[in-house]
């Protein structure tokens, strides 16, 4: 029997460009700092390691600023946070730095720069590939569940990508916590090839195994939930035929979801710079934040790792 587990988001590391979509994550990260009683580090990381003092300075005035801007917005100062300005390629030092803070979770920004990304990636998706820890990925613009001038947080759609692998596991562990503490509806989508011969969505073919109906994947899922789930949502899953992707964005679009939970599964280096992956795809295109989760090298710490 699976029973419910809360992960706790003890430290939440937030790097910021200054930019207006980076200031966006950063009132994610105060929100859910807030709710969880969580540690912040917010980090600015600058490439050019010859910046003048002025300049530095000139840039912690402004996280000081910013950050304590977002702070007067809840009921209560924050408590715990810091800042930290670090030098190098974001790529790299970002994960090196979250990790070195022990983050639980990264939340950061993707800025739209289509021709830049499609070849290469952008710096959110590079940092999700090398992350410690669970990314929570957000963009503009999108649907938002972080007040403007509340700073609070209100999920009430969770999206739960899942295609039975280890990292989609990982990722329903997520979707199940973050449903408990927000008391939000979990939707679950397994999105699946065509079977041959299929001629509806409630009959797909799932590799290597036998044929697999609605019912049976209900079934399925539900032997991976938690016993109490019930308590404080219904869970739906949903099965879908086509380009997970695909499905995935429409499916939150129409369904006007909050937060979308996917796990980031490997693939060859050459495959993911030209075409990127499908996690890749929805960080670019989602309508709502993104958490993107992966399986952690041994040597990282577990879910839910004080």
């Amino acid at each position: 029997m699976v029973t419910a587990k809360r992960i706790p988001f003890a430290r939440i590391f937030c790097p910021i460009d200054l930019s207006e979509a980076s200031n966006v994550s950063l009132r994610y990260a105060i929100a859910l700092a807030r709710v969880y009683g969580s540690e912040l580090m917010v980090c600015h990381c600058l490439e050019n390691s010859q910046e003048s003092e002025p300049t530095r300075e000139g840039i912690i005035q402004r996280i000081d600023e910013l950050t304590t801007d977002n702070i007067l917005f809840g009921t209560s100062p924050l408590p715990n946070w810091k800042r930290v300005l670090c030098e190098g390629d974001p790529h790299k030092i970002l994960p090196a730095e979250a990790e070195k803070f022990g983050a639980d979770l990264i939340v950061l920004c993707s800025r739209t720069h289509p021709k830049v990304r499609f070849w290469l990636g952008s710096t959110a998706e590079a940092i999700c590939r090398r992350a410690p820890c669970p990314v929570l990925v957000t963009r503009q613009p999108e649907r938002e569940w972080v007040g403007l001038t509340t700073n609070q947080s209100d999920i009430q759609k969770i999206l739960v990508g899942f295609d039975f692998s280890a990292d989609a596991e990982l990722a329903l562990q997520y979707g199940v916590s973050l449903a408990q503490e927000y008391q939000a509806e979990l939707h679950i989508l397994s999105v699946m090839p065509p079977a041959e011969g299929a001629q509806t969505r409630d009959m797909v073919e799932v590799p290597p195994g036998p044929k697999l109906d609605l019912e049976e994947f209900r079934q399925r899922i539900y032997q991976r939930l938690p016993i109490e789930v019930q308590n404080w949502c219904q869970p739906k899953p949903v099965i879908l035929v086509g380009q997970p992707h695909r499905e995935i964005l429409d499916y939150a679009e129409k369904n006007r979801i909050d937060l979308v939970c996917m796990g980031v599964r490997e693939v060859p280096f050459g495959l993911k710079t030209l075409f990127g992956s499908n996690v890749d795809q929805i960080l670019r295109h989602a309508p709502c934040p993104v958490m993107a989760v992966r399986r952690m090298k041994p040597a990282q710490r577990t879910v839910g790792s004080a």
